[in-house]
């Protein structure tokens, strides 16, 4: 079985806050999982980066069989972190605060005892309003009060892509100090909605590292950035709508909701993106996703439509394909990863710009966002 481990890195300073790059990587710590095959490191072995997107972490049970499974299976060091702000990401019903609720209606929905269980005191019992067997649909709105801060946030963008390139570069730094050979022409990001975008911006800010981009149903640019999100669970005719209305939202900054096809147009893209988009996808339509990413060099653009749901890699043609991650990946990696032709060498740029007048300079060998003097 792989060799599994946890480390702790230091990361990039909170570009968001004052004089961030002094003391640099000295102050904010991230988690880094990663693990090696049980046949140990050879000059095939490739690199993948998994990047979950909301709802999931390195903690998650899917990932961390991924990391294991893959490992063996593919001849793969794999690599995941819990990025800057990916806490917020999450779906938990703590520190909720109501901001619509029919009291009239639920008061007829059911009985006065089972009502004010369900919310009194300005409080709701997320719980008992679930479960509870009302009469008539009731819908109550729910903020998630996050308590987000300048320092760690869900940034949806730079800092969350600076934590995946870093931890890449402090593992293949380890397998240095190991003296392991492995194939740089196989480092590999696998993303699954935002984490795809994530492989985005990961392969612009470190260009020459990412050899192929696997892209799940990832959209053009942070929805989020611009309207809340809402995640809606219905159960009987209680429906319970969560809102978050993240920082990021109201941050003023050059950085925030950078679109593909800005960050690309450009761009000398040399990395084999191959994507799987739904034709009913909610979030990002499919004609959307297309002409973004039509002029891009090496990419594979796969419509997935309704007579490629196979209930198997497949189930869906909406959001996130309602796919089988370890399925999809095998099909992709039979189709785009085999017979890759050994390379010892490893050139990241050393400066590399980004749109909204910045650098990413990587001559102290991890990067540091820098403003562009230009």
């Amino acid at each position: 079985m792989a060799k599994n481990y946890g480390v702790v890195c230091y990361g990039h300073n909170s570009i968001y806050v004052d004089n961030y790059l002094q003391n640099n990587y000295k102050k904010r710590k991230f988690h880094v999982k990663y693990s090696i095959p049980n046949e140990g490191v050879n000059e095939s072995t490739g690199i993948l980066l998994l990047i979950a997107g909301y709802g999931a972490q390195c903690n998650s049970n899917v990932y961390k069989k991924m990391r294991a499974e893959f490992a063996d299976k593919y001849n793969l060091v794999t690599i995941q972190c819990d990025y800057f702000g990916y806490e917020y990401m999450q779906a938990g019903l703590e520190n909720l605060t109501v901001e619509n609720i029919d009291l009239i209606r639920l008061n007829i929905s059911t009985t006065n005892e089972k009502a004010k269980r369900i919310y009194s005191n300005n409080n709701i019992n997320i719980n008992e309003f679930l479960n509870s067997n009302l009469k008539y649909r009731n819908e109550i709105i729910v903020k998630s009060n996050s308590h987000e801060s300048i320092d760690n946030f869900n940034d949806m963008g730079v800092m969350q892509a600076l934590d995946n390139i870093v931890a890449t570069i402090k593992v293949i730094k380890y397998l240095k100090r190991k003296k392991l050979n492995f194939n740089t022409n196989k480092i590999i990001i696998m993303g699954n909605s935002h984490g795809s975008y994530l492989g985005y911006l990961c392969n612009v800010m470190a260009k020459g590292l990412y050899t192929h981009l696997l892209d799940n149903s990832a959209w053009i640019y942070p929805v989020y950035c611009n309207t809340p999100r809402y995640i809606v669970t219905t159960r009987g005719n209680s429906v319970l709508v969560v809102k978050h209305d993240y920082k990021i939202r109201t941050a003023r900054s050059p950085l925030k909701g950078l679109r593909i096809k800005n960050l690309y147009d450009n761009f000398e893209n040399k990395c084999k993106i191959v994507i799987y988009h739904g034709e009913n996808d909610n979030l990002i339509t499919a004609k959307d996703k297309y002409v973004a990413v039509k002029d891009i060099p090496n990419v594979v653009f796969n419509l997935i439509k309704k007579e490629d749901i196979d209930n198997v890699i497949f189930k869906s043609t909406s959001h996130g394909l309602d796919a089988d991650f370890p399925k999809l990946f095998e099909k992709f990696y039979k189709s785009h990863c085999n017979n890759i032709f050994l390379n010892n060498k490893l050139n990241i740029d050393s400066t590399i710009r980004i749109p909204g007048g910045f650098l990413i300079d990587y001559s102290s060998g991890l990067p540091q966002l820098i403003k562009d003097s230009k």
